[in-house]
């Protein structure tokens, strides 16, 4: 089906209840860019400290209600700056299975559901956009 020649994307206001930017123990790549002086900058920088804004790709999942999230946008209140972060496909789901299992590694894997956890990493590399696999694969290993 034809597509307009510019991605369509949403910002979905979240709070801080979703981690959004990962730790740094993870070791898990990201790009970071600081916006410029822009409406938007000011506006975010206006907003509470507490929230951010997850993009997402409306032809991605050809409704935004289905787009699951692939970046931030985020105010730094106390440097007056604001950055836009470029995480994996659905980051919020990639931070909680890695929360899962450095969780479990730390507990040297007691009552960690191996099997779950191994399905629903097999889901998520199922629905992500082909050209993330190789890159999800390598961390992996």
């Amino acid at each position: 089906p034809p597509r307009p020649c510019r991605p369509q994307i949403a910002l979905r206001r979240q709070d801080k209840s979703v981690v959004c930017v990962p730790r740094p123990e993870w070791n898990v790549p990201f790009e970071q860019y600081e916006l410029t002086s822009t409406k938007l900058r000011e506006f975010l920088l206006r907003s509470p400290p507490c929230t951010y804004y997850a993009y997402m790709n409306g032809s991605a999942g050809s409704k935004f209600d289905l787009a699951k999230p692939w970046g931030a946008l985020k105010a730094d209140h106390k440097r007056k700056k604001v950055f836009f972060y470029v995480f994996a496909y659905d980051f919020p789901f990639v931070w909680n299975q890695i929360g899962v299992f450095l969780g479990a590694q730390k507990r040297e894997f007691h009552n960690f559901g191996h099997e779950e956890w191994r399905t629903n990493v097999t889901a998520y590399l199922g629905f992500i956009p082909s050209y993330y696999v190789p890159t999800v694969q390598e961390l992996l290993q």
